[in-house]
């Protein structure tokens, strides 16, 4: 079997290239993978559910002390 032109190519880069070259071939592969992977549906919270877990302090609509002076 001959080797392909490819194969040639990548041969004749420098080292640190032929790491490229494989880190490159490494995240194809990883995102081919992660593709064929079904993320799971997102759910919604139920209207309500966060009832009674949030209090607003009764004098919220209040000023605050730090702009009284800017009435």
């Amino acid at each position: 079997m001959y080797p392909s032109p490819i194969i040639n190519q990548y041969e004749q880069l420098p080292e640190i290239y032929q790491q490229d070259v494989k880190d490159f071939i490494e995240f194809l592969l990883f995102k081919t993978n992660r593709n064929k992977i079904e993320p799971e549906p997102l759910t919604r919270g139920l209207l309500g559910s966060l009832k009674g877990l949030i209090h607003m302090a009764d004098d919220f609509d209040e000023p605050l002390e730090d702009f009284k002076e800017y009435k």
